[in-house]
């Protein structure tokens, strides 16, 4: 796998429409915008074979040669300004489409999601950008269209692996290789495997989760779906519907752990994450734990999990001393159904990770 640090121009209006800048060098100078500025955009979005997929921009790579190998690729989008650069979004399982022939695909991307073809609009709101280009509305719109838009998707990724963070994430260069990330938006720097870990203890814990439940409602909204299965996975999403009400059933209206009943504090808790689960793996009610708010909480940030038996597993990040103030019992046990413990696998193999990482 390859991580990639990339630079992107600053954006005062969270990557969903052009801010201004100011920008000091490069494209983005001369004409007074840069492509990233729409990156958070959550329409943004065309499914590939039924999975929706994510469209985000950067520049070139530095020595692409050495990505391009069919390996994994994470990107950490990082911008710069007064003197310090912060992690904007963070992209896994990236495609890239950045070479001159990707065109093609970057082309029937746009027949796919025509409004890229419009996003010129909202570039030529900014004074700035007019200014730049003499007030000349007709060749701006020209220019966007015949060179801009076809660049517009150099990357994507399925949706749920593109982590638009809500707050930027301040990193120090130095702490992380011994000197700043650079800052020229046609360069990138490939990290070591020690290096893109300190970069991911950088990230919100757990760096898998961080997008809000309405976040993903928007990108299911923007997907062409059936009326009936998008109210579905926007319930689903929500905990709510028949996504719940099938859980309801199968766990018998009961916390799995504790056997709670009051209905307002159990959580309908996805086992394989949204973000890592099919439409199908969405709505399976297999896919899923009643859990109290506490207990969804743990399992959700991977401080929990489960034995295909049932037996409750605990993070070392969660000290003995803790155990009673949460309430943790070690003990505890839970009915697994048939069809919940490949779920439970999956969960378990990323509860394990990051079990490695805990520092003792």
């Amino acid at each position: 796998m390859h991580t990639v640090m990339k630079p992107i121009v600053w954006n005062d209006a969270g990557y969903m429409h052009p801010s201004g800048g100011p920008f000091m060098a490069g494209f983005p100078a001369e004409n007074g915008y840069g492509h990233e500025e729409w990156n958070h955009r959550p329409d943004l979005v065309f499914e590939r074979n039924g999975k929706p997929m994510k469209i985000f921009h950067t520049e070139q790579l530095s020595r692409p040669e050495t990505v391009f190998d069919g390996a994994s690729i994470t990107l950490h989008l990082y911008a710069s300004r007064g003197g310090k650069q912060a992690i904007m979004s963070t992209a896994r399982n990236c495609e890239p489409l950045l070479r001159s022939s990707d065109l093609e695909a970057r082309r029937a991307i746009l027949d796919e999601v025509p409004l890229i073809r419009d996003l010129w609009e909202e570039a030529w709101a900014l004074r700035r950008v007019q200014e730049l280009h003499d007030d000349d509305r007709h060749q701006f719109r020209k220019q966007w269209l015949e060179t801009d838009a076809p660049w517009f998707p150099t990357w994507l990724c399925p949706v749920e692996d593109f982590l638009a963070w809500q707050t930027p994430i301040p990193v120090d260069g130095r702490a992380i290789k011994g000197a700043r990330f650079t800052t020229r938006y046609k360069t990138s720097e490939l990290l070591s495997s020690e290096q893109a870990s300190r970069i991911e203890e950088l990230l919100p814990y757990p760096a898998t989760t961080p997008r809000s439940v309405e976040a993903d409602v928007e990108v299911i909204n923007a997907r062409q779906l059936d009326a009936t299965t998008k109210k579905q996975l926007i319930d689903a999403r929500r905990g709510q519907g028949q996504f719940r009400e099938e859980l309801r059933k199968l766990w018998r209206g009961r916390c799995a752990v504790t056997g709670c009943e009051v209905e307002d504090v159990l959580r309908a808790s996805h086992i394989k994450p949204w973000r890592d689960a099919s439409d199908q793996e969405r709505l399976d009610p297999r896919n899923g734990l009643l859990l109290s708010a506490t207990l969804d909480a743990l399992f959700d940030r991977y401080l929990i999990s489960f034995e295909d038996g049932g037996k409750m597993l605990i993070s070392p990040a969660i000290k003995a001393v803790e155990f009673e103030h949460l309430p943790l019992n070690p003990e505890s046990q839970i009915h697994v159904p048939q069809g919940t413990k490949k779920y439970l696998k999956y969960h378990r193999q990323r509860f394990e990770d990051r079990a490695k990482n805990v520092k003792a």
